[in-house]
């Protein structure tokens, strides 16, 4: 099971306690459970076909590549692109604008590997010229890299086009062989994982083909090999949690994808028929508004989680952008987030309260109910459906709130998880980053203090309810202990907003209990 299915069905778990909590506050019976509607986001992955020959590893140093001390390196506003002359490899690809764990520009080069290998014995180690030493870009400007390398049968020549302006490079590969002989890019163990947390980044790593819709294949569960044909494909390419590598080429295509596991070591190719290829490359970071305006269908990389949800996740980053024209940081974006969330939800939230309060005066009679019908629990049904009848009582309202923002939550969740616009963003102190864990559990306590004090402000009918009621808190916090501290911090503000809206409504229906009275 995968992360995400974990997580929510923590969140459902959540939400059921909590269902399950106001009905024991109230001391009702029960009704038959009723499901919240959803989907089987369960894919049945398609089969592989057994693959043919492998592409072979690359044979350079052992299998490595190694800089050499003065490479061919392109400068642009946004990358670093470094090329080996052995073999002809691109072996260091920085992107400037992101940085990783160590405050280093994020490389998305595997340490030691190359792409852009060609399979045919002996190419890796040919020795290429190139067209010019380096270059360095300005935004308006664009570079042409030539490698030219000679064999007995002619000349292989890779060209890169590169802008200074986007991640997009045109690329274009001439071989000497015939039009039946398949040909493989090779892309040793994929993109290299940028994050602290490479375990999590890992699970993200797949092998991404996209015809009409999107298929994955994980790579870390290829155990030993996986062969999918790309004929149809309109692009394919490589991702990490944050990061895409995505090739689209131009007819007649690419023909397959193949991965090979040896000895733990990931292979990674992708074929072509013919002495010619021509492509375009985006090698950047996974944002949606940059793939959006690209095409392709891009976007469906974004991890906006299932499919029910998707649409607010969709909503809330469009939000969140918004906010941050002008408001330069996201912890504050979110607690702007959370407020509008409770303005949003008041009316629910102050019907919810008014039902609460109606409960507890009915509370006398739904016990004499329930002693009276003790051994005939359909009578009872009937005679508590009649009373929520007569006094005009919905014994669900209290839980609608919860019902309704639990999309929200969840897709606020997607975006803080996933979204590279909160990858490394700060808030305060020592919350450097609302991607992750608080590192020192600071708001998991601050949040399980507001939930426990929300609780004790809330009236209960016994003991019972009491103890259930502060066990909640407790729950809430070591549920929420490796949350992302951006979406601990919306719960958080959250929790204080929905305080204050308690101490305010029951304040206001003091007061008008109060007239009332006196008239």
């Amino acid at each position: 099971m995968d992360t995400s299915k974990r997580l929510l069905i923590a969140f459902v778990a959540v939400l059921v306690f909590l269902f399950l909590y106001e009905l024991l506050l109230l001391r009702m019976t029960p009704p038959a459970p009723i499901q919240a509607p959803g989907e089987d986001t369960t894919q049945t992955a398609p089969v592989p076909p057994p693959p043919p020959v492998a592409p072979p590893a690359l044979e350079t140093a052992g299998g490595r590549v190694i800089p050499e001390p003065q490479p061919v390196e392109i400068r642009t506003p946004l990358f670093v692109a470094k090329f080996t002359r052995q073999g002809g490899f691109l072996y260091s690809f920085r992107l400037l604008k992101y940085r990783d764990y160590r405050g280093e520009p994020v490389e998305l080069v595997p340490p030691g590997q190359g792409f852009f290998g060609l399979t045919f014995p002996g190419s890796d180690t040919l020795r290429f010229e190139a067209n010019l030493e380096g270059g360095t870009l300005e935004s308006t400007d664009s570079l042409v890299l030539e490698l030219r390398a000679s064999t007995p049968q002619g000349p292989i020549v890779k060209r890169f086009l590169f802008r200074g302006s986007h991640y997009l490079v045109d690329f274009s590969l001439q071989i000497p062989v015939g039009e039946e002989r398949e040909t493989f890019l090779t892309f040793p163990e994929g993109l290299n994982l940028t994050e602290k947390n490479q375990k999590e980044d890992r699970s993200y790593a797949a092998l991404l083909l996209y015809e009409r819709k999107l298929k994955k294949f994980p790579l870390d569960k290829i155990k030993e090999s996986l062969g999918e044909t790309a004929d149809d494909a309109l692009w394919v390419g490589l991702r990490t949690k944050y990061f895409l590598l995505a090739l689209f080429p131009q007819p007649p295509g690419f023909k397959r994808l193949e991965a090979t596991r040896h000895n733990n070591h990931l292979q990674v190719g992708i074929s072509f028929v013919g002495p010619e290829l021509s492509s375009r490359i985006y090698l950047g970071p996974i944002d949606y508004f940059i793939l959006k305006d690209l095409g392709y269908g891009l976007t469906d990389v974004v991890d906006f989680g299932f499919s029910l949800f998707a649409p607010f996740a969709k909503g809330i980053l469009y939000l969140m952008r918004f906010f941050h024209t002008f408001i330069p940081n996201y912890g504050l974006v979110i607690i702007l987030l959370s407020f509008l969330m409770k303005l949003v939800f008041w009316p629910l939230s102050r019907k919810s309260l008014q039902a609460m309060r109606k409960m507890q005066e009915l509370k006398p009679e739904m016990e004499k109910i329930q002693k009276l019908y003790k051994d005939d629990p359909q009578r009872m049904q009937r005679e508590m459906m009649e009373l929520y009848r007569k006094h005009k009582v919905n014994p669900f309202s209290g839980c609608l709130p919860l019902l309704l923002q639990l999309p929200v939550f969840w897709a606020l969740y997607q975006i803080l998880r996933t979204s590279i616009e909160l990858r490394g963003a700060p808030f305060l102190l020592w919350i450097q980053d609302l991607s992750t864990k608080d590192p020192y559990y600071v708001l998991p306590i601050l949040m399980g203090a507001a939930s426990f004090l929300q609780a004790y402000t809330q009236p209960q009918a016994d003991k019972q309810s009491r103890m259930l009621a502060y066990f909640m808190p407790i729950f809430l916090t070591v549920l929420f202990l490796n949350f992302p501290a951006g979406i601990v911090l919306y719960w958080l503000t959250y929790n204080v907003f929905t305080l204050l809206e308690q101490l305010f409504l029951k304040r206001g229906i003091r007061k008008k209990e109060e007239s009332d009275a006196v008239h």
